[in-house]
């Protein structure tokens, strides 16, 4: 969410969404997964020791989108979602988290599929850039 904010709050300059896979095995598989967000050169830094990078220009598909529509007659002139410093984006997310911890809640009841959850969520292999994830735990203090 933060990134498509953030790319329909600076038309001006792409934004982009990331991903690149760190540190291959012997047989070429990804030990790891990094995910992020942001400009050209922000994603360059985070992903710095990333052997393939796979990158979407968010900015360029909003863009088309609205042309698209515009020729289509229909208006999407208005942003599609709050910039992450906007108090709106603030109150999503912590709607959101809320939502999750009381999802995770009724999923604990089922062992069954809390282990298969945990599981999931401690995959070593995929996480967010830093820069990324210290950004979305400050956004919504």
């Amino acid at each position: 969410m933060s990134a498509v904010g953030r790319a329909d709050a600076g038309r001006q300059q792409n934004h982009f969404l990331a991903i690149g896979l760190v540190r291959l095995d012997d047989d070429q598989r990804p030990l790891e997964i990094t995910v992020t967000n942001g400009t050209f050169e922000q994603i360059i830094g985070d992903l710095r020791e990333a052997s393939s990078v796979i990158a979407v220009n968010i900015t360029d598909i909003l863009a088309r989108l609205r042309a698209k529509a515009h020729a289509a007659g229909i208006d999407l002139s208005q942003p599609f979602f709050f910039p992450p410093d906007h108090d709106r984006f603030s109150q999503i997310i912590a709607e959101f988290e809320h939502e999750r911890e009381a999802r995770l809640a009724r999923l604990r009841h089922d062992k069954k599929k809390w282990r298969r959850h945990q599981a999931l969520i401690r995959r070593p292999d995929i996480k967010p850039a830093a820069r990324v994830h210290d950004a979305s735990i400050h956004a919504v203090t």
